[in-house]
C-alpha cells in the first residue's frame, strides 16, 4: 500500500490561519506523525511573510513542497471570460491555473499510486 500522500490546497497551509488553510496543515502534520510521506501542490507569494512561514514549518515537518506562484494576470483573465467563455462558476476561474495544472500532472506521474487530499478541488 502506498505511503505517499498528495495535497491539492489553493492556499499555503498554515498553522496559525484560520479556516481550511489551519485545518490542512493540522491533517498533513497528523499524517507526516503518522509516517505518510506527503507533498503540498500550492500556490505561494514569496512576497507574503505568512506564506514564507507556512513554507518552513512545512520543510521542517518533511513535506515535499510544490509552490506555484501566483499569477495574477491569467487570474484576471479567468475572471473576465466568466459571462462569455466559461460555464466554471467564478469561484474556481479565481484558482484555474495552467502552471498549477503543469505542476500537478508532473507530482502525479511521480506518485501515481498515491493518496490524494484535495482541500480546494484546482479545476485543470
Amino acid at each position: 500500500m502506498s505511503k505517499n500522500f498528495i495535497c491539492s490546497i489553493d492556499r499555503m497551509p498554515a498553522e496559525g490561519d484560520k479556516g481550511y488553510s489551519s485545518i490542512a496543515f493540522h491533517r498533513i502534520k497528523f499524517l507526516v506523525e503518522s509516517g505518510y510521506s506527503v507533498t503540498v501542490i500550492s500556490f505561494f507569494n514569496k512576497n507574503n511573510p505568512l506564506d514564507l512561514k507556512a513554507k518552513l514549518k512545512l520543510e521542517s515537518l518533511g513535506v515535499s513542497l510544490e509552490l506555484i506562484r501566483v499569477n495574477r494576470t491569467e487570474k484576471i483573465l479567468n475572471v473576465l471570460k466568466f459571462p462569455f467563455f466559461s460555464k466554471d462558476p467564478i469561484q474556481c476561474l479565481l484558482v484555474k491555473s495552467k502552471d498549477f495544472k503543469l505542476r500537478a500532472e508532473l507530482v502525479l506521474k511521480k506518485y501515481p499510486d498515491s493518496f490524494f487530499y484535495f482541500v480546494l478541488c484546482i479545476l485543470f
